[in-house]
């Protein structure tokens, strides 16, 4: 989030709003559309190196403290091939609030309870992609549709990287 300062008060403003600005703006504005017709190969936007996962078999508990030890807000769930079969994000810590004990759930179990508590009906095996070939326009619509905060890039099955509103925003900041 950003706190803006305008006509003597504070306005926080969040990523989300800044990314869906920027998507907004690219109708009208020729330089945004041309930065966002960019491929995800071409921009080299996101993180590339050392993406933090963990196995299927792991409790949610290790899950959020690979997060916070890594401090990063997502982590892709695998199975024994290193397919990627789901993701749990900082915000489904919010399910343990009625329980402490629910951390103890298998990762993918935790997260689709946590997804029927919040009235989000993607599943727990859905994961929300994208390739090196897809343009950054695309991946803006994919994460605003399915209200997420990172994309993972996959080659062939496997994790390539991944790409978050702040590497977006990071990103137009070069460009603009």
């Amino acid at each position: 989030h950003i706190a803006v300062f305008h006509d003597q008060k504070y306005q926080i403003v969040s990523q989300r709003a800044l990314v869906e600005a920027i998507h907004h703006a690219s109708n009208d504005d020729e330089q945004i559309g041309n930065i966002l017709s960019f491929t995800i190969k071409e921009s080299s936007i996101g993180t590339r190196k050392n993406i933090i996962s963990c196995k299927e078999s792991c409790i949610a508990r290790s899950a959020f403290e690979l997060m916070s030890a890594y401090d990063i807000t997502s982590i892709p769930i695998v199975n024994d091939s290193e397919k990627m079969i789901g993701v749990i994000s900082a915000s489904d810590i919010l399910y343990s609030r009625y329980d402490i004990k629910f951390l103890e759930e298998n990762v993918i179990s935790y997260i689709q309870k946590s997804r029927n508590d919040a009235g989000i009906s993607r599943s727990a095996n859905t994961v929300v992609t994208c390739t090196n070939d897809d343009t950054l326009l695309s991946v803006l619509k994919k994460m605003k549709y399915e209200c997420v905060h990172h994309i993972y890039i996959l080659k062939d099955d496997a994790i390539e990287g991944v790409i978050s509103f702040i590497d977006i925003l990071k990103f137009f900041s070069v460009k603009i």
